[in-house]
């Protein structure tokens, strides 16, 4: 499902799947083994790019899109510090150790010159802020929100338009099986979701606003991904080469079995296929 979705492994997913615009890596955000593999899959990318002359992008969803600017300031422009980066880009708290390298490979490969207009960093994530009020208020209350901002364009830009498309029965049932199992018992209803506010009882009730919560997450994903391989290289800079190739990181929830971001490409268009690279060795967080 998702238009073009090819099951591959690490030793050739770009044999396996012709050439695709896209490969999705989904992980479990504290697999120190996984991080490991993706920084040696965006050097495989990278040789590869290279050798073919194509740009290669690497999104991840441990950004939010609205400190875009201050990531190509760090690793496209080299211009401002990593503290500086750091206080600004909003990180996520196990940076450092696990996706640190990544960042800092694409700031080294950059400055260097070996691939064709640098290799950047997405910020493919919606802001947290908005999510957390969606799993609050619905999808609606972002509307309101946004309807009202002083600079509406720009706000609106920071998020896929809205109202999104309802989930398809295998994504819902995915959502909800997977959430209740994470959740702690009832006796421990206080626990939630560190990232968005997930709430054992919220879960359990079935409430839509966390469907639409999830789903903001993956089409935001998915929508950013669709403008990497339409821009290529620094925002506003068009891709006059081959197109390029974007290697996503994300929690495998948003990619496994062709649901979440394999299904919401199509929509936003912009690519020839892609392929989800890693698989999951215990259910995969959201």
């Amino acid at each position: 499902p998702g238009g073009g979705c090819v099951g591959s492994r690490w030793d050739g997913a770009e044999g396996e799947a012709g050439t695709p615009s896209v490969v999705l890596f989904g992980e479990v955000h504290d697999d120190v083994v996984a991080h490991r593999l993706q920084l040696q899959v965006l050097k495989h990318c990278a040789e590869i790019c290279q050798t073919q002359g194509r740009r290669l992008v690497l999104s991840l969803e441990m950004f939010e899109s609205d400190v875009q600017r201050v990531l190509d300031e760090y690793v496209l422009d080299g211009a401002i510090r990593e503290q500086d980066m750091l206080q600004d880009a909003r990180p996520w708290s196990n940076y450092a150790d696990d996706y640190r390298p990544m960042v800092e490979f694409c700031k080294a490969a950059t400055a260097a010159g070996g691939l064709a207009g640098g290799l950047r960093v997405v910020a493919a994530n919606a802001p947290r802020r908005y999510v957390s009020l969606v799993a609050r208020g619905g999808s609606a209350a972002l509307d309101r929100l946004l309807e009202g901002a002083s600079d509406a364009a720009a706000a609106r830009a920071l998020v896929p338009p809205l109202p999104l498309p309802p989930p398809s029965a295998a994504y819902r049932q995915k959502f909800e099986e997977t959430l209740s199992s994470q959740m702690p018992p009832p006796d421990q209803a206080s626990g939630s979701c560190p990232y968005i506010g997930f709430s054992s009882q919220a879960v359990r009730e079935g409430r839509p606003e966390m469907l639409e919560a999830q789903l903001l997450w993956d089409h935001s994903m998915a929508q950013s991904i669709a403008s990497a391989l339409r821009e290529g290289g620094a925002e506003g800079q068009a891709d006059e080469g081959p197109p390029p190739l974007v290697l996503h990181i994300c929690g495998a929830f948003h990619c496994a079995h062709g649901l979440g971001i394999p299904e919401a490409l199509p929509l936003y268009g912009g690519f020839a296929g892609f392929s989800p690279a890693g698989g999951q060795r215990r259910p995969a967080a959201p």
